[in-house]
């Protein structure tokens, strides 16, 4: 009975030890004695299972993907329609509403104006700052976007328009 129970906690070991580390080595590994034509398949494999982040294409933010902001209540209990009486960074969620891809968004860069334009396409590339990353957890990015004072209403306004830079994802499981 030992020598089979010592059998199996050294398979254990053998098989802990020898798994892949990092995305490159598994990609390695489980290609060993395959065809080239699995190289696809192996490399999604290994993406899921390593977390490997891909950046995609910004069209898909017009085409696959949409995200809608507002002003985090909870977090703020002061905020009113055009600021926060609370923060000069006033606290926003970001939700991926609409995700048509075979990946999860995990992060976003984006760029800010404080600019009152209905078309913000119209702003100036100097009116454009770097916003703060979006790190979505379960469809969900809570981050605290800089902030103006408005010295007429005494409320810090958040960005009035917003350009995605950058749109980052992991391989969702099949």
């Amino acid at each position: 009975m030992s020598v089979i129970v010592a059998a199996v906690v050294a398979g254990g070991v053998v098989w802990y030890l020898d798994r892949p580390g990092s995305y490159d080595e598994c990609v390695v590994s489980e290609m060993r004695g395959q065809s080239q034509i699995a190289m696809f398949t192996v490399q999604k494999v290994c993406a899921v299972r390593f977390r490997k982040e891909d950046e995609l294409p910004l069209s898909y933010l017009r085409e696959k993907v949409d995200i809608s902001m507002m002003p985090d209540f909870d977090k703020d209990p002061g905020v009113v329609m055009m600021g926060s009486k609370n923060f000069d960074n006033p606290p926003m969620i970001f939700t991926v509403t609409k995700n048509d891809t075979e990946y999860e968004i995990t992060r976003v860069h984006v760029k800010v104006s404080h600019k009152m334009e209905m078309n913000c396409s119209s702003i100036e590339d100097s009116d454009w700052k770097d916003g703060p990353e979006l790190i979505f957890k379960d469809k969900i990015a809570n981050v605290n976007m800089p902030g103006v004072l408005d010295e007429r209403s005494k409320l810090h306004r958040g960005p009035f328009c917003f350009r995605y830079t950058g749109i980052w994802g992991t391989p969702r499981k099949q």
